[in-house]
């Protein structure tokens, strides 16, 4: 699966990068400029999904989230949080169209889990590194 990664820490997008890679996925870019930068890379990478940060300059996550499944309504979008408490978050995702919201910190078996679980997802055989 190509995944778009979103996120202003430049640590955790590349700790993602290699999460992402050990379990068989590419990435197809990574923006840590904030929200705003969202649309253009979405359109210059064609991803299959796109991981984004709650918290980020510019706009948050579920806005940009918002803003992207407006211009491009096939797009997928997963949004990452280390909120505690994400039950008012999930609400707010889902009203903005996208599809989970993932808690900050998770395991690479659990962002597999995820991904495979999604609506649509390509059937990619998976490699291990």
């Amino acid at each position: 699966m190509r995944v778009l990664i979103v996120d202003d820490d430049t640590a955790f997008t590349d700790f993602l990068t290699m999460m992402l890679h050990s379990i068989g996925h590419e990435v197809a870019g990574v923006v840590t400029s904030g929200g705003g930068d969202v649309m253009e890379a979405y359109y210059k990478c064609g991803p299959d999904v796109v991981l984004m940060d709650f918290m980020m300059p510019q706009f948050n996550g579920v806005t940009a989230a918002q803003q992207l499944i407006l211009r491009q309504p096939g797009a997928r979008v997963v949004i990452m949080s280390g909120i505690h408490d994400t039950t008012k978050l999930q609400k707010v995702a889902a009203s903005a169209g996208a599809l989970r919201v993932l808690n900050k910190p998770f395991t690479a078996n659990e962002l597999e889990t995820l991904l495979s679980c999604l609506p649509y997802a390509p059937q990619r055989p998976r490699v291990r590194y």
